[in-house]
């Protein structure tokens, strides 16, 4: 659950910096900072800022939301300890 979270922040801190930026280009207005007239002048550098701040957000919703049960995470994966019978040309070796 946590890293649906953190995903989702994620990607609408992404979309709305790009709108942002789809919104200076359209309307042609600059910011008072030379520094964000210059990121927000650009889809690409706006692009490039949009993933690093991606890149900073999950980590810290991550911290900020609740972990998971641990039960609910081992009731998800305990598929993973069946044994399962294959051929050898499916499964070379261990």
């Amino acid at each position: 659950m946590k890293a649906r979270i953190g995903f989702l922040a994620s990607f609408i801190t992404g979309v709305g910096i790009e709108i942002v930026q789809l919104v200076i280009s359209l309307t042609g207005r600059n910011f008072a900072s030379p520094l964000l007239s210059y990121l927000f002048t650009s889809s690409v550098r706006s692009g490039a800022v949009a993933m690093l701040v991606g890149f900073l957000v999950v980590p810290v919703v991550s911290l900020i939301t609740k972990a998971p049960d641990r039960s609910r995470a081992e009731e998800i994966f305990a598929n993973y300890d069946n044994t399962v019978i294959v051929t050898q040309k499916e499964n070379l070796g261990k």
